[in-house]
């Protein structure tokens, strides 16, 4: 009887907070976001790139991140992260925290390659714009040992991932 009433009791809140007030502003849990990339690529395509499917971790800590689609998988020497931003690519170089920022063309004409400030050699993404958005793919080393075996270059890694993915990550 419990449960009945609460249920009861959530759906009315819900019907009761959706009426009157129309500047209501979503909810983060609520805000679309044009590509998912959980959802959006195929275990099977992952899973040719060497990672894990089954380690699949949605947003950030498992936390869906507002305006952000964000995905990564675990490999054995590395992680990538794939991420669709509802900002521009300028928005994403320019925030003071990028180094190394490089016109690569690939995926697309306009994608760049840019490492984290203090993180050089750990973390290299590759982001591209898509509509009024931008798409990325990021690497991780993986720390200790495990990093240490990867022998290809970061940058190039990414690049290589988000060219294999095709036209399975979003772009336009």
């Amino acid at each position: 009887m419990r449960v009945k009433f609460g249920i009861a009791a959530v759906a009315a809140v819900a019907l009761v907070s959706g009426c009157g007030d129309s500047t209501a502003v979503e909810s983060e849990s609520e805000r679309p976001v044009m590509f998912e990339p959980c959802d959006d690529i195929p275990d099977e395509a992952i899973a040719e790139l060497g990672f894990d499917p089954a380690t699949a971790d949605r947003g950030v800590a498992g936390v869906d991140q507002w305006g952000w689609g964000i995905c990564k998988w675990s490999g054995e020497t590395h992680n990538i992260a794939i991420s669709y931003a509802e900002r521009s690519l300028e928005s994403l170089r320019d925030t003071g925290n990028n180094t190394d920022i490089r016109h690569v063309g690939e995926p697309t004409p306009e994608a760049h390659t840019w490492r984290r400030l203090g993180e050089e050699e750990f973390i290299c993404e590759v982001t591209w714009p898509n509509g009024t958005g931008a798409g990325q793919l990021t690497v991780y080393k993986r720390p200790g040992a495990d990093g240490e075996r990867m022998t290809e270059n970061i940058c190039d890694a990414a690049v290589g991932y988000a060219i294999a993915l095709g036209d399975l990550l979003p772009r336009g």
